[in-house]
């Protein structure tokens, strides 16, 4: 009998000393028979590699262990685990989330219908909240990616399930490896991936997403540099229509996020970071910015218990774009 294709799943690990445990017994619950392990720990500070050392030494299925002297960042874990992989299909997944049983069988058999190997799987989640209760995961936006789709990619019209990723070596080997210089991994990937390969959506939950902390303020801030240079490099020279509107959408989407941060140092980062855009754009940022300030007005209100301060992020907001106005009518 002739053994089904090998399917690795690599983990990146950095500090999930409570959750470790949980996402790699996942894997070995696997009901597919043909199965390797390989994690990078990235230097883990917590507990984490201990953890790690002991599931590898007692693993039921082959487990590679690979451990970073220092903090690499996650996209150097990825190439690390990727170049040690013997599959000739890969999954990825964050070390504190899980898979359900059927992951890889579920996408083994979701493969062989379709006519290449050049395709990207993703599936639907069971979002796990930090109460512990788990509900069916639903973006607040957008749709699940199905099909060709660099554009709605670029223009974020929808969504991906990062830890539902599965591809074969041969994609991964076409795309090239993670860009270490960026401080995350996924939209430059999936770019690079969508102008070669077909996405296709599985709407059965397959894994299991946690929820992990930090607020948008901190994603936005991680995220500001890294994903104007994610759309520079992939679209700007061979797509420069797409890379215009694509800059725009994000800026405003920014300005709207900075705005009902109240931080108003981003903000300003973002309206001088091209002075060609800036002096196309400024007033559309400026009322991102303010409607994303009426946004959390709800919120601020419950946080800080006052309108009076609600208002102020207001009229700080307005100043610089009436300050704007006024210059433009002087010229």
């Amino acid at each position: 009998m002739i053994d089904p294709p090998r399917v690795t799943i690599v983990v990146p690990a950095y500090n999930h000393a409570d959750h470790v445990a949980d996402c790699i017994e996942s894997l070995w619950a696997q009901d597919y028979p043909n199965l390797e392990i390989v994690v990078c720990d990235d230097a883990s500070p917590d507990g984490t590699l201990a953890i790690l050392r002991d599931m590898a030494a007692r693993s039921p299925v082959p487990m590679i262990l690979l451990e970073n002297v220092s903090n690499k960042g996650v996209c150097a874990s990825l190439n690390r685990c990727i170049a040690a992989a013997d599959g000739d299909w890969i999954g990825m997944i964050a070390s504190d989330d899980m898979y359900l049983p059927t992951f890889v069988s579920r996408n083994m058999a979701a493969v062989v219908t379709e006519a290449t190997d050049m395709v990207c799987m993703q599936s639907a989640a069971i979002r796990l909240r930090r109460d512990g209760v788990r509900i069916r995961h639903r973006p607040p936006f957008g749709k699940p990616l199905d099909g060709w789709v660099m554009e709605d990619i670029a223009l974020g019209r929808g969504w991906i399930n990062a830890p539902s990723f599965f591809a074969s070596r041969n994609l991964f080997d076409a795309v090239g490896p993670f860009d270490e210089s960026l401080t995350y991994e996924d939209l430059d990937f999936y770019l690079r991936a969508a102008r070669i390969a077909r996405f296709r959506f599985l709407d059965t939950p397959l894994i299991i997403k946690r929820d992990s902390p930090g607020g948008l303020g901190h994603v936005i801030t991680q995220r500001f540099e890294d994903g104007f240079r994610i759309l520079d490099k992939n679209l700007r020279a061979e797509f420069p229509d797409l890379w215009l509107r694509a800059t725009d959408l994000r800026e405003r989407r920014l300005a709207r996020g900075f705005g009902r941060q109240g931080d108003l140092t981003s903000l300003r980062r973002l309206i001088g970071r091209d002075r060609e855009r800036r002096r196309a754009y400024p007033r559309g940022l400026w009322i991102a910015a303010m409607l994303g300030a009426m946004a959390g007005i709800g919120v601020a209100m419950v946080g800080r218990g006052t309108i009076g301060h609600v208002l102020h992020r207001l009229r700080l907001l307005a100043r610089p774009a009436r300050s704007q106005r006024r210059r433009k009518t002087s010229t």
